[in-house]
């Protein structure tokens, strides 16, 4: 069975761009920005149609997107969340963060509490979510996906494929 990727982007082409880092598995992909040239990504700047739980959450800088044909901007120290089913960056220049999609599949296949989940989803259809983090609460996220970045890369074994699925979801209940 192959591998279906969440984000319809060409990640090996990306994972070129200095500043750009991603982990894929089926249903789920993270990726994180760090200054990234954005001429290079330039697959990024078109809308694409994603049915996924985004979380994004900006270290430094601003990043501007769409998601439900609305504009947003997010600053430093924000977290945003959509349950997005089209989605587009408009600017990541001189910005740092780490985004996170979940499809509802892999929620479901999860065990995620999905009432929890669909509640929050048809909530967030209307409107995304953005909020201010504490300094305390953002460098524990930054660490944990820096973690994920550091030891998750290449090949990975089912094991860690398993791991990542569960840590993925335990972060919907943070």
């Amino acid at each position: 069975m192959s591998q279906q990727y969440l984000i319809p982007y060409s990640t090996e082409q990306l994972e070129k761009v200095a500043g750009f880092k991603a982990i894929n598995i089926s249903g789920a992909s993270m990726m994180y920005f760090n200054d990234v040239d954005e001429s290079l990504l330039s697959e990024l700047m078109y809308p694409c149609r994603i049915n996924a739980l985004v979380i994004l959450v900006c270290v430094k800088g601003r990043v501007s997107l769409s998601s439900h044909m609305s504009e947003y901007t997010i600053g430093a120290g924000q977290f945003f969340i959509s349950s997005a089913s089209v989605f587009q960056f408009r600017s990541l220049a001189n910005s740092e963060c780490y985004m996170l999609a979940l499809s509802s599949d892999f929620l479901a296949n999860m065990n995620v509490d999905i009432r929890f989940v669909m509640r929050m989803i048809a909530q967030l259809r209307a409107n995304a979510y953005i909020t201010d983090m504490s300094t305390e609460k953002l460098y524990e996220i930054c660490g944990l996906y820096n973690s994920l970045l550091s030891d998750y890369t290449g090949e990975l074994s089912e094991y860690k494929v398993c791991a990542l699925r569960h840590i993925y979801c335990s972060t919907i209940y943070r």
